[in-house]
């Protein structure tokens, strides 16, 4: 049959059957004509079903019609899974695409397969190139909302503010996307010296500063009370900050669409007691936020949490320098206050010395051996008493922690205890002089006392000259008339108004205790004219019937303690023999 049909016109072999050009152009026109009339992809199962062709016949039919043209579509896939995809509906579908980046700027790869694209992101890559479009991994997005991303962060740059990026964008792109749009936006260098936080978030460099300029008065005000707090720390070889975890190992990223999770979510910062040991502290990025939201801060919370995590570190150093400042000056004040305190001290044993010597030569008045001896022993158990336990207070400053034990008026032991801390030198020197006190004379002492001044606080002890001396005696005796005049009590006023007369008339400080006023009056004898002498033995008496009749005490006081006073003030000298002839 092969050898006959090569002599036939009008008719084909295919295998075992004969085929007219009749019966092929018949099946070739429906073929055609349903091609020509399909607006959408049409299976050529589906083709088959309506217009049944044998096979073998149907790829000769379909090649034929592609090559001449006569179909506006293109054949996709193979055999059974061949597509015929009409021109007009690739059209269409390039048509909707076009039209919807044009009117929203962007299109999400999924919205294609609503117009028969089922590998969106692939058809977009080659229908759009770039910098037409921005491929991002949910959708593209054109140049209008990328100019619209670069605007908004020009003006938080100007404004030296912050931008969250989302709020420019439309509501489907999620915030991966929005990430990866704020990033490529940075990258065209409009932006210098910003921070991408909570990946969708631009933050100025100003703005930063700006938060951390809000903490400046507590900082200064937390670092002078708590300055001292960290004495050990602040002296000490380290003075660490506290280590701050980075924010983009804590800062969560968003995934999905808005809606979904929270935007750059930050874990909560832990308290100070659950932080290491041995650093300096200001704030925790939660007290951070809490500070910068009550001060009228308009960003959303997990911006903050961000800038808190950004600050706490600036703001930490900043507080340890606050503190190391104050700090040193508070050391440089406290060098000054003990320098000021021993100059004051030594200012004092100089004082409390020098009246000690004058009363040293003012009890030479007295010939009654048993009057000189009580009144050096209660010298000593006040003037040297008081001298010594100056020299304890300041030496136990120096090398006793805390210093000395402030005791109002340390006995003996007490005096031994404190002594006993001091290094071995110091004991040596301290000891003795701490005994003197209890010997009965003072001239033990004070050679003990010029030695002890001299080795332990660089103080020489020297005696004033005469000028001085007079200007001490005469500061003494107003010091005295200045406690005669505001005291209330006769004992009291009888014992400084014979001091007092005895310094006029005799030029001589007295130190005695009150039982040797009866002395002082006696001694007072010979200067004084006989009226004023007999007052001052009335006064006594009145002073012994006081201890007889308490009752009568105020009575008696409010008699003799003005005359006391104004015998104080205008006392009258006896007169000689020479004065009386005269």
């Amino acid at each position: 049959m092969e050898r006959q049909v090569k002599f036939m016109k009008d008719v084909h072999l295919d295998g075992e059957t004969l085929y007219t050009d009749f019966f092929v152009n018949r099946h070739m026109a429906r073929i055609r004509g349903a091609l020509l009339a399909a607006t959408q992809p049409i299976s050529l199962t589906a083709l088959l079903k309506q217009h049944p062709v044998p096979e073998r016949m149907l790829a000769n039919l379909l090649k034929n019609l592609e090559k001449s043209l006569q179909v506006n579509g293109t054949f996709s896939g193979k055999q059974e899974r061949t597509v015929f995809i009409p021109h007009v509906y690739t059209a269409a579908q390039q048509d909707w695409i076009d039209s919807f980046v044009r009117q929203n700027g962007y299109i999400e790869y999924s919205s294609l397969n609503r117009v028969g694209i089922s590998d969106g992101e692939a058809y977009l890559k080659k229908r759009f190139k770039k910098p037409q479009v921005e491929f991002l991994s949910a959708c593209c997005v054109s140049e209008t909302i990328l100019g619209q991303v670069e605007a908004a962060i020009e003006d938080a740059v100007s404004n030296k503010s912050w931008v969250d990026v989302t709020a420019h964008l439309p509501t489907v792109i999620g915030l991966s996307d929005a990430g990866q749009i704020l990033h490529i936006c940075m990258g065209s260098k409009i932006a210098p010296g910003c921070r991408v936080s909570g990946d969708v978030y631009l933050v100025t460099r100003e703005f930063v500063e700006s938060c951390q300029k809000q903490f400046d008065v507590l900082l200064d005000e937390r670092a002078r009370v708590e300055a001292p707090k960290y004495a050990l720390e602040l002296a000490g070889k380290s003075t660490k900050a506290p280590e701050v975890e980075s924010s983009s190992k804590s800062a969560g990223k968003g995934k999905g669409k808005r809606g979904g999770k929270e935007k750059g979510g930050r874990k909560n910062d832990d308290d100070y007691d659950n932080e290491e040991k041995g650093y300096i502290y200001f704030l925790s990025e939660n007290e951070i936020v809490d500070t910068l939201s009550k001060n009228g801060s308009d960003c959303p919370k997990e911006l903050l949490q961000e800038v808190a995590a950004t600050l706490k570190k600036p703001l930490a150093v900043a507080f340890r320098d606050l503190c190391l400042k104050y700090f040193a000056e508070s050391q440089v004040s406290k060098v000054k206050e003990q320098k000021g305190s021993i100059k004051e001290t030594q200012e004092k044993i100089v004082a409390l010395w020098n009246n000690a010597k004058l009363f040293e030569r003012g009890t030479a008045l007295f010939k009654d051996e048993a009057t000189k001896s009580a009144i050096e022993k209660h010298i000593l158990k006040t003037v040297c008493n008081e001298i010594i336990n100056l020299i304890l207070q300041q030496v136990g400053s120096e090398h006793i922690s805390g210093g000395a034990d402030q005791v109002a008026n340390p006995s003996h032991e007490q005096r031994k205890k404190t002594i006993a801390k001091m290094p071995e030198e110091d004991r040596k020197l301290l000891n003795p002089l701490n005994d003197a006190l209890n010997e009965g004379s003072w001239q033990p002492f004070f050679d003990q006392l010029d030695d002890v001044c001299r080795k332990l606080m660089s103080l020489m002890l020297k005696k004033p000259d005469k000028k001085k001396e007079r200007q001490l005696v005469l500061d003494q005796q107003y010091a005295l008339k200045q406690q005669l005049h505001e005291e209330g009590h006769l004992a009291m006023a009888l014992h400084l108004t014979a001091t007092v007369l005895l310094a006029e008339f005799t030029g001589n400080l007295v130190h005695a205790p009150g039982k040797c006023v009866p002395q002082l009056v006696k001694h007072l004898e010979e200067h004084l004219s006989e009226e004023d002498y007999r007052m001052l033995t009335e006064a006594q008496a009145a002073v012994g019937q006081q201890l007889k009749d308490p009752e009568n005490s105020s009575n008696l006081d409010a008699t003799w303690v003005p005359k006391m006073r104004e015998l104080g003030e205008n006392p009258r000298r006896k007169k000689t023999n020479a004065e009386g002839q005269a």
